[in-house]
């Protein structure tokens, strides 16, 4: 679903995450990092790995985090919700 408010003429490109990604990249950023981040943040920075062979390395990318862990402590953060999905 798309809303009908974006501006595709100003979107350079797009990539896709997964649910599993996103949620095992945010316990990964929480054991190498020390960062408490949410899905949608987990998602974003996992977003600009897979697009890192695309960018010069002059290139200055800034990835927000817009939201942290505290949310999803009984889902992401739960070993049982994580193998209940599948993603361990």
């Amino acid at each position: 679903m798309i809303p009908k408010n974006i501006d595709f003429d100003i979107i350079d490109g797009f990539t896709k995450v997964t649910d599993k990604d996103a949620a095992v990249f945010c316990r990964e950023l929480l054991k190498q990092e020390g960062m408490f981040l949410g899905n949608s943040a987990g998602a974003a920075i996992k977003g600009v790995l897979q697009l890192k062979d695309q960018f010069n390395p002059d290139d200055l990318v800034v990835v927000l985090f817009h939201d942290h862990g505290s949310r999803y402590l009984k889902k992401i953060y739960n070993d049982d919700w994580m193998q209940e999905m599948g993603y361990m």
